[in-house]
């Protein structure tokens, strides 16, 4: 179990020091024994194959949170490159292929999930070589977090190509208007993405930010943002 400092302080150690290495997380800090201080650490076949697939996927995770730069303002994605990293490792395992595919409903910020924000369901659709995100919406469908806040808005975000080769890698997206916590008339936001005319693999991601006039709030509590949709080549 991971243990707090008490009055900034680490707890002290559990056995020789020289065997543990004291850890921060967000949830806390414990102290971790360290690999090998027990008996001689041995390196068996599946952890090699990790170490070894690692050093692939972990730059293409990388590579992702590059492209997506533009859209993670006012996000915390916390630890993004590893998340990521073993999403598409677990994938590989299971399909032997790399691609978007295991990334479907992974939420950009682990502590501010999207369906905390948005109290509607969204509906996702591929038609004709378009990918096309529907969201009902009526009053407070998404909470006014405080008075200065006027609205929200949707963002679709499409990302496509071999995610292997970092050079082939695309984006497009679509922004909604803006609209009012205290829509009156229920409507629906609809978000279109064209797909590429080229088979390769996608994935389509949906944000939502609180706004005050046109400016993004600034807390990310007031963002959303997940994996809706992926398709492989």
């Amino acid at each position: 179990m991971n243990k707090k400092k008490k009055n900034g302080r680490t707890p002290p150690c559990p056995g020789n020091p020289e065997d543990y290495t004291w850890v921060n997380s967000r949830e806390g800090g414990h102290w971790r024994r360290n690999r090998g201080s027990v008996k001689p650490a041995r390196l068996n076949t599946s952890f090699k194959n990790n170490v070894k697939l690692n050093k692939i996927v972990s730059p293409i995770a990388s590579t992702i949170k590059k492209k997506l730069m533009p859209f993670l303002e006012g996000l915390e994605t916390g630890r993004f490159v590893a998340n990521v990293s073993g999403l598409l490792r677990k994938e590989y395992y299971k399909s032997g292929k790399l691609d978007f595919v295991g990334l479907i409903d992974y939420d950009v910020q682990p502590y501010h999930k999207l369906q905390k924000l948005l109290r509607s369901a969204y509906t996702v659709e591929v038609k004709n070589n378009e990918v096309i995100i529907e969201i009902p919406l009526s009053e407070n469908v998404v909470p006014k977090g405080n008075n200065q806040m006027t609205g929200y808005v949707f963002e679709g975000i499409l990302m496509y190509g071999d995610i292997t080769k970092p050079n082939t890698l695309r984006m497009d997206s679509e922004t909604s208007q803006i609209y009012d916590f205290r829509l009156k008339t229920n409507t629906i936001c609809r978000l279109s993405l064209l797909l590429p005319s080229k088979k390769v693999s996608w994935m389509v991601l949906l944000k939502l930010s609180c706004v005050y006039g046109k400016e993004l709030a600034n807390y990310k509590k007031y963002h959303g943002m997940k994996v809706v949709r992926a398709e492989r080549a």
